[in-house]
């Protein structure tokens, strides 16, 4: 065992120690050192080992039996694990249709596994009273060792709860961490070559807000498609940069589309499905005749419906398959396996949606 240069810990100290070992070191079923072992090493008694070794034992993540010692249980099955994102996912579920669509299929790709999922949401600061639902608890949990692992779905990570995690050395999967990423670039070029194919020449983009780690990237995306297919547009139409989720933004970014200028798209791609939510009644009342005059495709959830009164194509992403692939990472990192850190990108599906009656 791994010798650690501190003065003598008493038992929450050691227990902490014990802890951070079992998450980053030992694997499922394996022994630890016998109590007077561990009594020697942190200079205590052994009974302050036995202490020490009480709430991991209670909370099922050691096991002592009788001619085996104490053994590593498998604790994946006993702590919740934590869905987490700073996005406010319950008080307006409209705001972030994607992410709880993300947040559903991983619980439930964590249920099939075995695991115990909790869904928290926030940000800090921890005392905020505005940090959002179970925010302060997934850091309590954190810092307290009693998560299993965390999954991050998305958003900024908070240093505030990074740090207790990263401390306790729980297992975490994340966008950053495990390379599975949703392939936007692919899907603005299959959006764009969509068009192309069924005869649009004249492309407009609406695209939600700028990412800090995206800044222009979507501009620059789209312009490229554009170019590498011989298809024209106009800086006015290309529209965006607002946050998605504002009543009217949708529909503010179409009409400075085709009101710009005699010429108008016959083509228009969305990035994202609540975009295309706000600007499709106000297609419909427009009298603006879809496929014939325009051609149309958005960015759509898989599970999550798109309500229009004309037809247009959606270009969906594999959220079961994503969720599948994060959660076998984390097996892999509860295990003790080798990561993998390869860069996995998660490609788009175009998929052709019949009128829906509209919803007001």
């Amino acid at each position: 065992m791994q010798q650690i240069d501190e003065k003598p810990l008493k038992s929450e100290g050691i227990g902490r120690e014990l802890q951070r070992r079992i998450f980053r070191q030992y694997a499922i079923g394996e022994s630890l050192p016998s109590e007077k072992e561990m009594a020697e090493e942190f200079g205590v008694a052994v009974h302050t080992v036995r202490e020490a070794i009480l709430p991991l034992v209670r909370s099922r993540v050691l096991a002592r039996r009788r001619g085996s010692g104490i053994t590593v249980q498998d604790w994946s099955r006993t702590l919740p694990t934590a869905i987490f994102t700073r996005h406010d996912l319950f008080s307006n579920p409209m705001q972030q249709p994607f992410l709880l669509t993300c947040a559903g299929a991983v619980r439930d790709a964590c249920l099939k596994a075995g695991l115990f999922p909790h869904i928290f949401c926030g940000a800090g600061p921890i005392d905020s009273p505005t940090n959002g639902l179970g925010f302060r608890d997934f850091v309590r949990l954190a810092s307290e060792g009693r998560l299993a692992a965390v999954i991050h779905l998305a958003g900024y990570t908070d240093p505030e709860w990074l740090e207790q995690v990263n401390d306790v050395g729980i297992p975490m999967v994340s966008p950053s961490q495990s390379n599975v990423e949703f392939d936007y670039s692919d899907m603005i070029f299959k959006s764009v070559g969509h068009l192309r194919a069924q005869g649009a020449r004249r492309i407009a983009f609406i695209y939600g807000e700028r990412r800090r780690d995206r800044s222009d990237a979507w501009e620059k995306l789209f312009l490229d498609a554009v170019g590498m297919m011989g298809l024209s547009t106009r800086p006015e139409w290309i529209q965006g940069g607002e946050p998605p989720w504002h009543r009217g933004t949708g529909k503010h970014h179409f009409k400075r589309i085709w009101n710009a200028s005699e010429e108008r798209p016959d083509g228009l791609v969305i990035n994202d499905d609540r975009l295309f939510q706000d600007l499709a009644p106000a297609m419909a009342s427009g009298g603006i005749r879809v496929p014939d005059e325009l051609k149309i495709v958005t960015h759509a959830n898989d599970s999550y419906p798109l309500y229009a009164g004309f037809p247009y194509t959606a270009c969906t992403f594999g959220i079961k398959r994503y969720a599948e692939i994060q959660v076998e990472i984390l097996l892999g990192m509860i295990r003790k396996e080798p990561v993998h850190r390869q860069r996995m990108l998660i490609a788009g599906d175009m998929i052709s949606v019949s009128p829906e009656p509209l919803l007001s």
